[in-house]
């Protein structure tokens, strides 16, 4: 239980190594078996964290649904893994279990955008901390640039901002030029 209230406590720092890309804060949304908001439960894929099994059970194990395809899974895992510990040092315990719909609960969102889970990472003293403030430094600019690169292709295709219908398909050209051959 400490290691999920840890890994919920860094959810939204946490979400800037998992869901690293642009792109891949789409399926952030309520109803698409993605998490929306910083909970847990048992056996619901609609939770950041979902645990499947249960006492006694010796297959019982925790998911953090965060992740998407294009993360770094060392990264990923290694700061999964620094939020849990932190937990279990600090004996951390987690809000009960959603036991309902978590997408209608009223736990916090998550980043709806990569700016938004690198503004979280950039002002995280644990994540400075675990990884050394060099890398997260670092880190964070190289996703600020990748954000500035996606923006300026939206204003060079004059589609409008990004909720517009040619912002997105701007959005969707520069991101099937920017990832489509690494991922």
């Amino acid at each position: 239980m400490h290691y999920i209230a840890g890994q919920l406590r860094h959810a939204a720092a946490l979400t800037a190594f998992a869901t690293p890309t642009a792109n891949g804060y789409g399926r952030y949304r309520p109803y698409s078996f993605a998490p929306w908001r910083i909970g847990w439960s048992v056996d619901n894929r609609g939770s950041a964290i979902r645990v499947v099994g249960g006492p006694g059970d010796t297959g019982t194990h925790v998911e953090n649904r965060l992740g998407e395809p294009c993360a770094n899974p060392y990264l990923y895992m290694a700061a999964d893994l620094a939020a849990g510990r932190d937990g279990m040092t600090r004996a951390v315990q987690p809000p009960p279990a959603e036991t309902s719909d978590p997408y209608a609960g009223e736990s916090r969102l998550l980043p709806r955008t990569l700016a938004e889970a690198v503004s979280a990472l950039e002002e995280s003293d644990f994540y400075r901390g675990e990884f050394g403030d060099r890398f997260v430094s670092y880190y964070v600019k190289m996703r600020r640039c990748e954000i500035a690169r996606r923006q300026e292709a939206i204003r060079a295709a004059g589609a409008g901002g990004e909720g517009s219908a040619g912002g997105k398909a701007a959005a969707e050209d520069w991101e099937m030029r920017e990832y489509f051959e690494f991922f």
